[in-house]
């Protein structure tokens, strides 16, 4: 149990890690008032715990997620002025990203809109035509270069721990559902 205990806060203090970063992505945020378009989002903690769990993500794709997250900051002018969601919205894409470049055979984007719904805050989530932007308009904030070398993913420590799983088991995760194939068995 001590161990179980010990890799709990591990990751925990890891997706607090993650949440910090991606508050510190977008620094400045606008006084907007959400309209019909958009529902006042859940806390960008809140909001990265449910994301990485529901969709089973691995310790090696949420530490890609925090490298393209730190390629995006450098990147970002300056001057630039994001919304409430965008924290939430530069998450998603980072980690999405890492997702499709860890895996050969990754979720679609309509899953990655599904999972950005959290009914336990009454937020509505990004439709699949956001979330296909939002990739979009990432990958150009990276100019498409999502290479990491093997170097980087040394320093970081992602190299070792490829099979580790937070919300599940990820050599059972269904791709086309996000869910692990023994949790899609159980809810049929």
């Amino acid at each position: 149990m001590p161990r179980q205990l010990t890799q709990l806060r591990q990751l925990s203090s890891l997706i607090d890690h993650v949440a910090e970063k991606v508050a510190k992505a977008v620094p400045h945020l606008s006084a907007y008032e959400p309209g019909v378009d958009e529902a006042y989002p859940p806390s960008v903690d809140d909001f990265v715990l449910y994301v990485t769990i529901q969709s089973y993500t691995t310790i090696p794709e949420l530490m890609m997620s925090l490298i393209y997250l730190s390629w995006f900051r450098g990147r970002l002018h300056p001057a630039y002025v994001g919304r409430p969601s965008t924290p939430h919205r530069v998450f998603l894409a980072a980690l999405m990203l890492a997702h499709k470049v860890h895996n050969d055979n990754s979720v679609n984007n309509a899953c990655w809109a599904d999972l950005s719904v959290i009914p336990e805050c009454g937020f509505a989530g990004f439709s699949n035509v956001e979330v296909n932007l939002m990739e979009g308009q990432f990958l150009a904030a990276l100019n498409w270069d999502v290479h990491i070398d093997a170097d980087l993913q040394s320093k970081v420590g992602s190299a070792g721990v490829a099979s580790a799983s937070i919300g599940g088991h990820a050599q059972h995760r269904d791709y086309r559902t996000a869910r692990p194939a023994v949790h899609q068995a159980i809810s049929k």
